[in-house]
């Protein structure tokens, strides 16, 4: 991939990233209601959904400071799939909650 192309992916996906922590601040201050249900902190998925959903900001800065480590490292490749491992996934959940409000 060459070294433009590579930069303005890494950019797009940035941006589209960054929306998606607009969203996240809801998400994040409701998902401690899967602690509401009598039992539930007993169990172990509503601390993973939970704790999923914090991570995603040290997540998404890690991916960030990494894609442009590779970038100037000239690994562009890799560069790339480090920003698309977290850029499509947030890219499907804006998409997803436009649809949502349809």
């Amino acid at each position: 991939m060459s070294k433009n192309s590579s930069r303005i992916f890494i950019i797009i996906t940035q941006i589209f990233c960054l929306m998606a922590l607009i969203p996240w601040f809801y998400l994040f201050a409701f998902s401690f209601m899967a602690f509401d249900a009598p039992g539930s902190d007993k169990q172990i998925l509503p601390y993973l959904i939970v704790g999923g959903i914090c991570l995603y900001p040290a997540v998404l800065l890690f991916c960030i400071i990494r894609s442009w480590i590779l970038f100037n490292k000239q690994r562009f490749s890799s560069a790339v799939w480090t920003m698309a491992w977290i850029g499509i996934p947030s890219l499907l959940f804006m998409l997803w909650l436009v649809t949502i409000n349809v």
